[in-house]
């Protein structure tokens, strides 16, 4: 017997739901974030002459308060611009649509005006203006 699983319908209501990769970004974004923190601020009051109780005990409490919750915006932020520029590669290495599709398309989406009794196409920006810009 062959089994294969079969897609699933995307379902725009959802999909928010368990994004691929998500998890992974955060989780990374969170671990450095907490380290940065404690690391950071513990040495910063060690440097400071504080002492070693007091160093990480409040590199803890930022790292805690602060670590996670900007480590895990910017796993979030990496994670939405590597979506999107995996989005833009697709578009710019889809094929490329057929001369004749374009030349339909083209002669399809031109419109046609009546200015003052001359014909002008769906340009609606005067001559002036393209002059000018």
């Amino acid at each position: 017997m062959n089994e294969a699983s079969t897609p699933q319908p995307f379902d725009p209501a959802t999909a928010w739901a368990d994004p691929p990769g998500m998890g992974r970004a955060l989780t990374i974004g969170v671990a450095i974030g907490v380290a940065v923190s404690l690391f950071g601020v513990g040495g910063a009051f060690l440097a400071g002459g504080q002492g070693w109780g007091a160093s990480i005990g409040m590199g803890a409490f930022v790292a805690f308060w602060g670590g996670l919750g900007f480590g895990g915006m910017i796993g979030g932020a990496v994670w939405a611009t590597q979506v999107d520029e995996a989005a833009k590669r697709e578009r710019l290495q889809a094929p490329a649509p057929a001369p004749a599709d374009v030349e339909a398309a083209d002669h399809a989406s031109k419109t046609v005006r009546n200015i003052g009794g001359a014909v002008a196409d769906g340009d609606p920006e005067p001559a002036a203006v393209k002059v000018a810009s």
